[in-house]
């Protein structure tokens, strides 16, 4: 076995998300298949270490999650009290100012444990990385991947905050969360706006200083990865890093001052989870440089999966730490072969392949392999893929590392004092004007067709796992294969490919098709003639969870929006500022003062059906109840304004989907898949159901 670190890796990771995701046996599962596996492989010394590997993995895996459920029962103890805690901020929430994190030291019946605190209730906005102490009451301890052991915990906060001098000792994690709210800061006031933010985005990963309408822009084109500090940016550091040794320092002392900027950075970017798994393969390839031994990517990979895992368990359930590796893996499986394939081709027909072709094929191969090993991943989570992103990455390659270059050396100069405040000035004028181009290529890319194609129901997530896994298959195995297999293989996966594309002009025709979330109390119909939200209002950031809702369902035409009798008027107006409907329906109380208020469309919900989008209707048959129809098919009943769906059986970070044949899709595990009866499709959500209830209209 060539990688066994690797191979461990990926059997103990398969292993752990069986164990956190559904609990107690089904690590099993990968146990049996791995015996499987290896009693078909006729190589006995491979056999012997694949068996090796899955029964330490599986050992490992007892071991990790015993340990770390029986913290968490420590942890929930405390539930319902109130406990001290001193410790640093770290960075805020951008949704709610009274909102945030805090690295604490929690005292309670005698006992000191550190833990990571989600408070809210701070009040006065704290700076990330300042010193503070309060009381707390906890309300619960929560599996957080985020955390340093996997387990936060939420309270509200007792009284008031008192800040304090820090205490005495070398505290560099508080320093560079002080650095990084004060550069990136920097960055932004020079001039606030969408271009700014970019530039924040890019250096500092800090993404809660864009707008809305930018981010939409930016996941449509799918180039959302740029604006998260990983191992794109950490490479082109390191290159410019390691250039050192060209001014006679010598090549350990280059490596030396790239793996002390790659960590800085790592800070500096708050050591999110993309980040530190391109810190850890970075620092193994630089300290193998070191120590004058070859660096195996794969293992790398596997390396840096493993410590990540072992130090917050429930992070592998994480959409960041699945899409960063996918990506990474969909690289290192991916670059080699397109890329040989690539100059094959080139120089069949032009001749030697000089140095400026050479890079822009290594560009362009690297983000198409990147962007289709996340496809599953992005799929799976957020209910979409983004096609044009296998090549928007690589446009935006030359933007990203001018910003990198300009915006760092700017937002270095703003902190040297006036004398330089002029060549900051310039430098962030340049990572702006960079920044710009950003979101204009993220604009373009976002208006193209098919910029965007939902994938909810299971045989498009299985189309998103099975195209992606037969291209890189093909490219792998094609240097094997006779001129007849390869071809025919490729074929294989062209169809594969074709098939979901063709099926995104196809989605909504002759059906509707029917989103409730949990968190958001929202409910999204994508009917063929245009979209209907019914929408509880609340804070901001359920707005924004309400976005990316309508991002997955994807309904084409105009957009009308129901107000819930829940929301008040401010929430009526923020809502028609997030999601600019074509008509709203509102409460009859409201009506008034919103039409005195603003020109736009204000329509009553009454009695009587009303046609608000071609063949669509919505009535208010009792008062309370909601009722919309589709082309004289009852579709949707939803009680007491749409809140009450937050008191469902819909988890709440999962969504109910009814697709156009009437059959149900729950995107969260907890609930089990059902269909409703032929005829109306007619989803009733009310107050006394333990979960959305199906019944025959």
């Amino acid at each position: 076995m060539r990688r066994p670190l690797f191979c461990f890796s990926v059997l103990f990771l398969a292993q752990l998300a069986l164990a956190l995701g559904r609990g107690g046996s089904p690590r099993l599962t990968v146990a049996c298949a791995v015996l499987l596996f290896a009693v078909c492989l006729r190589d006995g010394r491979r056999r012997r270490q694949l068996l090796l590997c899955g029964g330490l993995s599986l050992l490992l895996v007892f071991l990790v999650t015993g340990s770390f459920q029986k913290r968490l029962a420590d942890w929930q103890a405390l539930e319902g009290a109130t406990v001290d805690f001193t410790g640093w901020a770290g960075q805020e929430d951008p949704y709610a100012q009274d909102r945030g994190t805090v690295h604490a030291t929690v005292r309670w019946e005698g006992d000191s444990r550190r833990t990571l605190l989600e408070l809210r209730g701070l009040g006065d906005e704290l700076r990330p990385g300042q010193w503070i102490a309060g009381r707390v009451l906890v309300l619960s301890a929560r599996e957080d991947g985020d955390a340093l052991g996997g387990i936060s915990l939420f309270g509200r906060v007792e009284g008031t905050v008192e800040p304090i001098p820090p205490p005495e000792g070398l505290h560099p994690l508080p320093r560079l969360a002080a650095l990084r709210q004060e550069l990136s800061q920097a960055v932004w006031e020079e001039r606030p706006g969408d271009a700014a933010a970019v530039t924040a985005a890019i250096l500092f990963s800090r993404q809660g200083l864009l707008s809305q309408e930018a981010l939409t822009r930016i996941d449509r084109a799918g180039m959302r990865h740029l604006l998260v500090v990983s191992g794109l940016h950490l490479s082109i550091a390191v290159g410019w890093l390691r250039g050192l040794r060209r001014l006679g320092l010598g090549e350990r002392a280059g490596s030396l001052s790239a793996l002390a900027g790659v960590w800085l950075l790592a800070g500096l970017a708050g050591f999110s989870v993309s980040v530190l798994r391109a810190a850890v393969m970075t620092s193994l390839a630089l300290l193998a440089r070191l120590c004058w031994a070859r660096a195996d990517s794969l293992t790398s990979l596997g390396a840096a999966a493993l410590l990540l895992a072992l130090a917050s368990p429930p992070v592998i359930l994480r959409a960041g730490f699945q899409l960063t590796f996918a990506a990474t893996l969909g690289l290192l499986l991916g670059l080699e072969p397109l890329l040989a394939l690539a100059q094959s081709l080139w120089e069949g027909r032009f001749g030697s392949l000089g140095r400026g072709p050479r890079w822009v094929l290594e560009g362009m191969s690297g983000s198409f392999c990147a962007q289709l090993g996340a496809a599953p991943v992005l799929a799976a989570h957020f209910g979409y893929f983004t096609p044009w992103g296998l090549f928007t990455g690589f446009l935006a390659l030359p933007l990203v590392m001018g910003v990198l270059l300009t915006g760092w050396a700017g937002a270095v100069l703003t902190q040297a004092g006036d004398f330089f405040a002029p060549a900051a000035s310039l430098l962030l004028a340049c990572a702006r004007m960079l920044s710009g181009g950003f979101l204009f290529l993220a604009e373009a890319a976002g208006a193209l067709p098919g910029a965007v194609l939902p994938v909810l129901l299971p045989w498009q997530l299985a189309l998103c796992v099975l195209v992606p896994a037969e291209v890189l298959g093909w490219l792998l195995l094609r240097p094997r294969l006779r001129r007849s297999q390869s071809g025919r293989l490729f074929l294989w996966g062209l169809a594969g490919l074709v098939l979901s594309l063709c099926y995104a002009g196809l989605y909504y025709r002759g059906g509707a098709l029917i989103s409730a979330n949990g968190e958001t109390g929202a409910v999204v119909i994508a009917a063929p003639g245009g979209t209907v939200v019914l929408a509880e209002g609340g804070e901001g950031w359920q707005r924004r969870m309400l976005t990316s809702q309508l991002e997955r369902c994807q309904g084409s035409g105009p957009l009308v929006l129901v107000c819930s009798w829940d929301t008040d008027f401010n929430g009526i107006l923020a809502l028609r500022q997030e999601l600019s409907p074509a008509v709203t329906l509102v409460p009859e109380g409201e009506l008034a003062l919103l039409r005195a208020q603003s020109s736009a469309v204000f329509l009553p919900l009454g009695e009587e059906p009303l046609e608000v989008l071609p063949g669509v209707r919505v009535a208010c048959p009792l008062p309370q109840l909601v009722s919309v129809e589709t082309n004289g098919r009852k579709l949707l009943k939803s009680w007491a304004g749409y809140g009450i769906i937050n008191e469902s059986g819909i988890p709440p970070d999962g969504d109910l989907l009814v697709d156009p044949d009437g059959r149900v899709y729950p995107l969260a595990p907890e609930l089990r898949p059902g269909r409703l009866p032929t005829g109306d499709t007619n989803l009733i959500l009310k107050p006394d159901t333990e979960k959305g209830e199906r019944v025959k209209g």
